[in-house]
């Protein structure tokens, strides 16, 4: 994702990875009330007014969600994207595989305790990948990334999608 403009300026938060959500939305509410269209008489202000409401909408998406906000302060720090380094750990793959096999077979015979088991083992994972990326992050502060650093830290992003991605493809219940 290549960035026009840095969303934690545009919604003057300070660039770090862990941030207060109720500053954000009171952020987001006050610059989205103050450029909203419907302010501005003349067409050419509606139009700015529309395009930087658009950019608001954009930034408050990019921050709120962990995984996003990850992936756009490491890119802001001089680090590669997720096109540029896939890489993964080599156990990931195999355990993925194993996980959703598991999962698929226990949604066949709607077996709700072993989903709930699987779902409950992918939000434990997601919160210890998140943990992790933060200490990353708070070692790292302010300054740009090194090669090395960026890597590790798009390594466990990129094993955070796939976790991600098993959850939003996991039902609830069965």
């Amino acid at each position: 994702m290549t960035m026009k403009q840095d969303p934690y300026e545009l919604l003057g938060i300070e660039r770090t990875f862990e941030i207060d959500p109720d500053l954000l939305q009171k952020r987001y509410v006050a610059l989205s009330a103050q450029h909203h269209p419907d302010k501005f008489v003349d067409p050419i202000e509606q139009m700015d007014a529309a395009e930087m409401s658009s950019s608001i909408n954009t930034a408050f998406q990019s921050l709120k969600d962990d995984e996003l906000r990850a992936n756009v302060l490491l890119e802001l720090m001089g680090g590669p994207t997720k096109e540029q380094d896939k890489s993964l750990p080599p156990t990931l793959l195999m355990e993925m595989m194993e996980v959703r096999e598991e999962m698929e077979e226990a949604v066949e015979q709607k077996n709700n305790d072993v989903v709930q088991k699987l779902r409950q083992w992918a939000i434990e994972e997601r919160e210890e990948y998140l943990g992790m990326l933060g200490q990353l992050f708070a070692k790292i502060g302010k300054d740009q990334v090194t090669e090395e650093q960026g890597k590790q830290i798009r390594l466990h992003l990129n094993s955070l999608r796939y976790i991600e991605r098993m959850l939003e493809q996991t039902p609830e219940e069965v």
